[in-house]
């Protein structure tokens, strides 16, 4: 499924954060950004990755080491 795109430093953040279960809100709160510029990121990391959801974003990131 991975397509070799590289992800964005906002993007690795976003993912770093959610790899070390922080939600949307916790992660907006610490990027000082809205909770829908976290969700635009993170809808960009799974259509970069081909998954459905954050659930499977997360071991594909971390199978190909991208944080």
């Amino acid at each position: 499924k991975y397509s070799g795109y590289i992800l964005t430093e906002k993007e690795r953040l976003v993912m770093n954060y959610a790899v070390n279960g922080l939600d949307v809100r916790q992660t907006a709160a610490l990027m000082n950004k809205s909770v829908e510029t976290v969700k635009d990121y993170r809808k960009s990391v799974i259509e970069k990755l081909g998954v459905k959801s954050i659930s499977e974003a997360i071991p594909a990131i971390m199978a190909h080491r991208m944080l």
